[in-house]
């Protein structure tokens, strides 16, 4: 027999920091078991923005999909290490000199 679906949300949530709150509510899903399932899947991919398709089903059972982040995402998570890096060579400099 197959599952009757209730609602299916298109979400993003910062990876390793999915809180509850209205976005959730509107799935109608048990929020803080989302948000540790979420948080532990995604812990180390901190930074990343990760777009997730989250189908809950009407006996209160969700299903949640990760996809890939968006090129842009991807794109800003790079630089922002590449500026990490030159910070941080920066300051080796910086304290070679004095």
């Amino acid at each position: 027999m197959k599952k009757r679906v209730a609602k299916v949300c298109k979400l993003q949530f910062m990876a390793g920091g999915a809180r509850p709150g209205p976005a959730l509510a509107s799935a109608g899903i048990n929020m803080p078991q989302f948000c540790q399932a979420f948080n532990d899947a995604t812990k180390d991919r901190k930074g990343d923005i990760v777009p997730v398709i989250i189908t809950a089903y009407e006996d209160k059972i969700l299903s949640a999909r990760q996809l890939l982040p968006h090129t842009y995402s991807r794109r800003l998570l790079v630089l922002r290490r590449l500026l990490e890096a030159l910070r941080l060579r920066r300051q080796e400099r910086s304290l070679s000199i004095s």
